[in-house]
């Protein structure tokens, strides 16, 4: 499964001071995200692939490659709760659970 931003009118999408603030109109909610979020937000905008989304997040805050999964897994995770992901057949930036 294919995960992106929802890209729609009740969504409004802003970046201020490296922040990106997102206000949802279906439920009058604003949504502010931290930096390291808001650098996740911006590169699932783009469409970047999870493997290459890990690196960029290991290269510019300088974390373990296994935090910077579990980060975006965590933060993939918060956006599908807020229901401000859009799903479609393919690929996922959501990576498999390793079995224990």
């Amino acid at each position: 499964m294919d995960v992106a931003i929802r890209s729609d009118a009740s969504i409004l999408v802003r970046e201020i001071d490296g922040e990106i603030l997102v206000l949802d109109r279906r439920t009058n909610r604003l949504h502010q995200f931290n930096g390291t979020a808001s650098f996740i937000f911006k590169r699932c905008g783009e469409g970047v692939a999870p493997p290459a989304l890990a690196a960029a997040l290991v290269r510019e805050f300088e974390v373990s490659d296994e935090l910077a999964q579990q980060d975006i897994h965590a933060f993939l995770g918060v956006l599908g709760d807020l229901d401000l992901l859009e799903a479609s057949p393919g690929r996922s930036f959501l990576r498999p659970t390793d079995p224990a």
